[in-house]
């Protein structure tokens, strides 16, 4: 599997073919219920690909969607999350903003704290803005048999030596094991 560098996955560096010509102006979209919840949703290139089925999904249950974007996306895309009440959020031209990304949930939405479940591309953006004050991991006793394991950071060398300290630590099930890690 070919890793893409980590400037491709937040940035939309290839224009987002407009498939419709009426336009939406680039301005962020609230959708407001009375769900206290959300699952925020990184699509920088719009290519996740939402339809009514997403409210299928059992985790979405008691949460909104708000997708963040860079303005690089077709109007018929947003269309299709406005018609599926879907917030979004531009944050940035050509590539995500993740301090404004976090202003904007904050100003918005009055999110506080947020539970990244990211995979080592997404998680090394944040630890490269400095927007990780604690992480989470959770070590199970499964044999998987996979040569290649992803990493919980990728492509991070310069930042290799920060540390953090266990904060908890919690068996789960008499065999997996819960650790909590928080900045130094």
């Amino acid at each position: 599997m070919v890793q893409q560098p980590l400037k491709k996955c937040f940035s939309s560096s290839k224009t987002t073919p407009v498939l419709n010509q009426k336009s939406i102006q680039k301005m962020d979209y609230i959708y407001k219920d009375d769900k206290n919840k959300w699952i925020v949703v990184i699509d920088p290139q719009g290519q996740i690909s939402f339809n009514q089925s997403v409210y299928q999904n059992p985790r979405l249950k008691d949460k909104n969607l708000i997708v963040i974007l860079t303005e690089n996306i077709s109007s018929q895309y947003l269309e299709t999350l406005k018609s599926l009440n879907i917030s979004y959020l531009f944050t940035g031209k050509d590539e995500i903003d993740l301090r404004l990304v976090l202003e904007k949930l904050y100003d918005l939405f009055s999110i506080k704290k947020l539970l990244l479940q990211g995979g080592g591309i997404t998680n090394t953006y944040f630890i490269k803005e400095d927007l990780i004050d604690e992480f989470s991991l959770v070590v199970s006793p499964v044999v998987s048999g996979e040569e290649k394991q992803p990493n919980i950071f990728e492509d991070c060398h310069e930042y290799i030596g920060q540390t953090f300290d266990l904060k908890q630590s919690d068996l789960l099930m008499k065999s997996g094991l819960y650790l909590k890690y928080v900045r130094k």
